[in-house]
């Protein structure tokens, strides 16, 4: 872990770029005034199977099977670092101060939290997004006894009145924030709190970075997850 100076950091999958997770982290970075970090994370294990001679790949458009080669792992990666770079450009007149870009090779949830500071908000992407169709999906936290609890959900009620957000809250223990939560809190374990985002749909996602369920939501999500 490095330095605690606070900031947004974004990560990026390349097994899947999603905008809305970066969208998220301007809108954050904007509202805490803090500058913006945005990681590209590429998959150690996409690169390892691309070497090997049987590892195969479905061609989008075709459907037919074709060689996974790195030569081809490699454009597809410079066509995603153009896309991040241009995504970055686009919202850089919302930004309190200019972004900072890296790309990282590794474990996509460990290489952030080797990176990040004790202090930094994370942002982390999810490959399978809940399709919004209709009305705006809700933000959510999940609460618990970790010691971080208070201060996301804090967090998380300052986003969800800035930018318009419906908000609920769900946890194993009650928020202690009763008057402005008690009408939106779900008692549900971590098991049941995943089927409810699946069910109902989230825009994004505010959990403890202390809290055990910290390490699997940014994989099970089905929307942007943020550690704070």
């Amino acid at each position: 872990m490095t330095n605690n100076s606070s900031r947004v950091l974004v990560a990026l999958n390349s097994l899947r770029l999603r905008r809305r997770a970066l969208e998220i982290g301007a809108h954050l970075a904007v509202q805490k005034h803090l500058p913006l970090t945005t990681l590209f994370i590429e998959n150690v294990e996409l690169r390892y199977a691309s070497q090997l001679p049987f590892v195969q790949e479905i061609d989008r458009l075709s459907g037919a099977l074709t060689t996974f080669e790195p030569p081809r792992l490699e454009r597809l990666h410079r066509l995603q670092i153009r896309q991040v770079r241009q995504w970055l450009a686009d919202l850089q007149s919302q930004l309190p101060s200019p972004g900072d870009f890296q790309i990282v090779q590794g474990n996509y949830t460990e290489s952030v939290m080797e990176i990040a500071g004790e202090g930094d908000f994370l942002v982390f992407s999810t490959v399978h997004e809940w399709a919004v169709i209709h009305q705006r999906p809700p933000l959510w936290v999940w609460f618990d006894d970790s010691p971080g609890a208070d201060r996301t959900l804090t967090l998380a009620m300052e986003f969800a009145s800035r930018e318009n957000y419906p908000l609920l809250v769900a946890g194993s223990h009650p928020a202690k924030s009763t008057t402005s939560t008690e009408n939106r809190f779900i008692l549900t374990e971590p098991d049941g709190f995943i089927d409810l985002l699946n069910k109902q749909g989230c825009s994004a996602v505010f959990c403890p970075r202390s809290s055990p369920l910290a390490k699997q939501l940014p994989m099970l999500a089905p929307c942007p997850v943020l550690l704070v």
